[in-house]
């Protein structure tokens, strides 16, 4: 569960 919110902020952290 904390492995998968961590992928959405690398997300978010790359669309910035």
């Amino acid at each position: 569960m904390i492995k998968q919110k961590q992928e959405e902020f690398i997300t978010i952290r790359q669309a910035m």
